[in-house]
C-alpha cells in the first residue's frame, strides 16, 4: 500500500493532474482515511474526485494502463532521486516546511518538494531570505555581506536562490559566518542553474545545508518556475531582505509577495546607501508596499525584535465592528502585528486600518494578554 507521499507523486505523474487539483483535493480532506491497494482501487478514487479536475471527461476515459503508465513515471522518478542522493516529501509529511502551511490560506502552497541536505532547516525557528538583482552594486555587496552576518549572529537560517549576484551574497556569507544555508531553485533538483554555482552548491550541502525545489528531477530553470521559486522564497521565510532591485527585476515578485500575499516583513537597502545602482525597486518597495527602509542594522535589530526594549512603545488595538472582529493588532516601533494562529504575523495591512477608529479601539496591555490567553486555550 503506498503512503501519502508516494500516492501524491503518483498523482502528479499523470498527464494534465496538476497542483491546482491536488491542493483542492488536500483542503477539502478527499486523502483522509485513504486506502489503496491496487490499480483499480486507484482508478476508482480518480474517477470519484473527477470533478476535481480541470478535464472531467479525461479522467473518465483512463485505464488501467493509464494507471500502470503513471506508476512506472512515479518509479523513475523515485530512481533518478535515488541515483543524485535526493528525496522528496508531501503536504502531509510531518517534515513539510510549517510556514508553507501556512499557504493554505493563499491556496498556492507547493504539494511535493523534492530535496538534498537537511530538510528540518526550513522549519527552524527563525529564517531570513536575501534576495536581490543578479548584478549588484558594490555598495549593496559590503551591505549585504554585513546584513547577512548579522542575521547568523542572530540565529536566522538563511534562505536565497541559488542566482549570482545578490542570491550568492546571501548564501555565501551565510557560510562564511558559520550559518546554516538554503538554496531554493527553480529546476529540477538534478542540476545545479547557472552551472557556475556548482561549487556553492555542493558547499552548502557540505555545510548541514538544504537544497529544495518543486521541479521534477530534469526540468529546466525557465521563467514561470523560477516565479514559483520566487513565491517560495517570500513564503518561507519570516523576514525577507531585498539588497537592490530595478522597479523591473525579477526580485520583485518575491518582494511584493512578502508583504502583500504572504503578510511577512520585508526589508530594502535605503536608495541613499547604494547611491550608484539602479534602485527604482527599493524605491517602489518602500513607497507602495510597506518596505521597511534599511539605515543601519541597529535599526533593523529594533524591528525584528519588537518585544524586546520598553513595552512603553507597544500599543494594543482589537476591533470593534465589521469584517476584522476578534483580531488582535499590537503596533510597536511604528511596525503593525496581527496575532493569529498563536504567533505575532507582520502585517502592514493592519497599521494602514488602524486609522479607521470606528473599527479599532486602543485596549490596555493587561486586557490584550487575556485576549492572547483566550485565542491560546
Amino acid at each position: 500500500m503506498m503512503n501519502l507521499n508516494r500516492f501524491i507523486l503518483f498523482l502528479k505523474s499523470f498527464k494534465g493532474i496538476g497542483d491546482a487539483s491536488l491542493r483542492k483535493l488536500i483542503v477539502d480532506g478527499c486523502f483522509e482515511g485513504l486506502k489503496l491497494g491496487n490499480h483499480e482501487d486507484f482508478l476508482r478514487w480518480l474517477k470519484k474526485h473527477k470533478y476535481y479536475f480541470k478535464n472531467p471527461k479525461s479522467i473518465d476515459e483512463l485505464t488501467i494502463l493509464d494507471v500502470e503508465m503513471a506508476n512506472a513515471t512515479r518509479k523513475e522518478t523515485e530512481k533518478k532521486l535515488e541515483d543524485v542522493g535526493a528525496k522528496y516529501i508531501s503536504w502531509f509529511d510531518d517534515s513539510y516546511p510549517r510556514r508553507y502551511k501556512n499557504m493554505k490560506e493563499t491556496n498556492d502552497f507547493p504539494v511535493l518538494l523534492f530535496y538534498k541536505g537537511n530538510i528540518d532547516l526550513m522549519n527552524s525557528e527563525k529564517v531570513c531570505a536575501i534576495i536581490g538583482t543578479r548584478h549588484p552594486s558594490n555598495e549593496a555587496i559590503t551591505i549585504g555581506n554585513q546584513i547577512t552576518h548579522k542575521m547568523v549572529e542572530e540565529g536566522y537560517v538563511v534562505i536565497s536562490g541559488l542566482a549570482i549576484g545578490c542570491d550568492k551574497i546571501g548564501h555565501e556569507s551565510c557560510l562564511a559566518a558559520g550559518g546554516k544555508t538554503v538554496a531554493i531553485l527553480g529546476n529540477g533538483i538534478d542540476s545545479v542553474y547557472p552551472k557556475e554555482n556548482k561549487d556553492l552548491a555542493q558547499r552548502i550541502l557540505d555545510s548541514d545545508g538544504l537544497i529544495l525545489t518543486e521541479e521534477f528531477p530534469g526540468a529546466p530553470a525557465a521563467r514561470y518556475s523560477l516565479v514559483n521559486r520566487d513565491r517560495l522564497q517570500a513564503a518561507g521565510a519570516d523576514v525577507v531582505i531585498a539588497l537592490e532591485s530595478s522597479i523591473n527585476g525579477g526580485t520583485m515578485h518575491a518582494a511584493k509577495a512578502t508583504t502583500t500575499k504572504y503578510h511577512h516583513k520585508l526589508v530594502v537597502i535605503d536608495p541613499e546607501l547604494i547611491p550608484n545602482a539602479d534602485s527604482s525597486g527599493n524605491v517602489e518597495l518602500i513607497n507602495r508596499y510597506g518596505a521597511i527602509r534599511y539605515k543601519s542594522y541597529e535599526g533593523l535589530y529594533k524591528i525584528l525584535n519588537p518585544t524586546k526594549g520598553s513595552n512603553d512603545t507597544i500599543r494594543y488595538f482589537v476591533s470593534n465592528a465589521g469584517l476584522f472582529v476578534d483580531k488582535l493588532i499590537k503596533l510597536c516601533n511604528d511596525e503593525a502585528y496581527v496575532f493569529d494562529n498563536g504567533e505575532w504575523k507582520y502585517s502592514i495591512q493592519y497599521k494602514e486600518l488602524l486609522d479607521d477608529t470606528t473599527k479599532y479601539v486602543e485596549i490596555s496591555p493587561e486586557v490584550a494578554k487575556q485576549y492572547i490567553k483566550d485565542y491560546k486555550n
